[in-house]
């Protein structure tokens, strides 16, 4: 539970969106070994030292990935607490490991609606 910032966009081809935009080829990975220097980043993996034995593809074969909102959790890279969270495009057959997926028109919505300056956060609520 707790407030979340949310900070950049990512997609597969231009977004209509004021966030940050970054295109997600297909060298980009989000770090979640914590035993990683790059622990909850994201990173271009042909720049970097492989120190990681886990990641997450930012442009995925299932399309999941191709609109997302990276969710600013664990900002501070303590090992274990949890990485790559985002917004993301759901697949209707499978509930996520702790992100927050949604039809693809919703997340589009989202994309476009979403402002830096009005510094958008998500708010994650308990039963």
């Amino acid at each position: 539970m707790g407030v979340y910032p949310l900070e950049d966009v990512y997609g597969y081809r231009d977004v209509e969106t004021k966030m940050p935009f970054f295109l997600a080829a297909d060298s980009l990975i989000c770090v979640d070994d914590p035993r990683s220097r790059y622990y909850n980043r994201i990173v271009d993996a042909r720049l970097v030292k492989h120190d990681f034995d886990s990641f997450e593809k930012m442009r995925r074969r299932d399309g999941l990935y191709r609109i997302l909102v990276t969710v600013g959790y664990n900002g501070e890279r303590e090992q274990g607490k949890g990485s790559c969270i985002f917004l993301h495009v759901a697949d209707s057959a499978k509930a996520t490991a702790g992100c927050v997926a949604m039809p693809l028109e919703a997340l589009k919505r989202i994309a476009a609606w979403l402002d830096p300056a009005q510094k958008p956060v998500l708010v994650v609520e308990g039963p």
